[in-house]
């Protein structure tokens, strides 16, 4: 090719030599060259200029009007980031970061650290007008990169039904490790006395409120006695091990959307609230915790529960409702098939 090239050049100037009508239409060549060259520089700078606009900071409570604009159509108009977010920002365990281009805040994610290896990913939420760009990706990144800096690996959950999440999760390199099974929110506040607004009608707890007693059995109910505290670090990571469910192996507790964190076990274990049972129809492990997230329901209360074991998760329940009986919420190892003749049946399993 260079030879032809070479050659074309030759030629050209050749023909120069015979008169000035050549060199005008080389001289054409160059300067549309030039402009091209020219307009390419100029979108590399526009390009550039755009990038310096988008920048992330933490957020602040300037950021408040900004931030219930950004959330006023999730969770129909319920979501609890706005009234979270200043919760989130005096939490010296999270890092709540907004990224904003120009001065506009156009997507925010919140960083908890779980545990000393874990921070843990949640409330990422963009500007409908702006989805489509990469903003969750870019923001995930970030948040990945913060974690890392610290030495800590980076978790986080989403429903199955967000499947642009779940693209950011590929692209961002985080592998599937275990599920969380949740109640359909809509079925618990029509539970008479389960909804926000009517905390003064008499609930029941929810074996009773769904009509469950029945399926419990003779086996779980019995066990209500052989559960045991955990009061430590130790005997928790030894429940753990023995439990053996994909939470459990990581040691972690399913929580509402998320997990449960080293701060949140520790204080569970100091009310009492972490029971481990050993033998049939076990093994399993649980633990009450209260979730300020919670606007919805008249309780904050979430079950936690590990096991392997249908009937694991029925004994759990009931020695639950006996600790604390009252309304609350479930979270436990998605690991359990779902049959008809089961338990876990008769829960209103959300299906995303």
């Amino acid at each position: 090719c260079c030879c032809r090239s070479q050659n074309e050049n030759e030629s050209k100037l050749s023909r120069c030599d015979r008169g000035c009508s050549c060199l005008i239409a080389q001289g054409d060549r160059c300067y549309l060259w030039l402009l091209l060259v020219m307009w390419l520089l100029f979108v590399v700078f526009v390009m550039c200029a755009a990038a310096d606009t988008m920048h992330l900071r933490p957020y602040s409570p300037k950021d408040q009007c900004a931030l219930q604009k950004l959330c006023a159509q999730v969770y129909d108009g319920n979501d609890y980031l706005p009234a979270m977010a200043p919760v989130y920002a005096a939490d010296p365990s999270c890092s709540l970061m907004g990224l904003h281009s120009d001065s506009k805040l156009v997507a925010i994610a919140n960083l908890r650290r779980i545990s000393t290896s874990i921070a843990w990913l949640e409330a990422v939420r963009t500007d409908v007008d702006c989805r489509g760009h990469g903003l969750a990706t870019h923001l995930t990144e970030a948040m990945r990169a913060l974690a890392q800096s610290e030495n800590r690996q980076l978790w986080s959950c989403t429903v199955t039904s967000n499947k642009p999440m779940l693209r950011v999760f590929e692209k961002c390199h985080l592998n599937h490790r275990f599920e969380i099974r949740l109640l359909e929110w809509a079925t618990l506040q029509s539970l008479p006395g389960w909804r926000a607004d009517q905390e003064q009608i008499d609930a029941q707890p929810l074996i009773e409120a769904l009509g469950l007693r029945e399926r419990v059995g003779y086996v779980a109910q019995g066990a209500i006695d052989a559960w045991h505290p955990v009061r430590s670090t130790q005997e928790l990571q030894e429940a753990w091990s023995f439990v053996g469910s994909p939470a459990a192996q990581a040691e972690l507790m399913p929580f509402t959307y998320k997990v449960l964190s080293a701060e949140q076990l520790q204080h569970s274990m100091q009310e009492g609230h972490v029971m481990r049972l050993d033998g049939s129809p076990g093994p399993a492990l649980f633990a009450l915790v209260n979730d300020p997230s919670i606007a919805s329901l008249s309780s904050q209360m979430v079950c936690c529960v590990c096991t392997s074991s249908e009937q694991g998760l029925a004994a759990a329940l009931w020695k639950a409702s006996a600790l604390h009986p009252h309304p609350f919420c479930l979270a436990y190892d998605g690991v359990m098939p779902l049959r008809d003749d089961c338990f876990s049946a008769g829960l209103p399993v959300s299906n995303d």
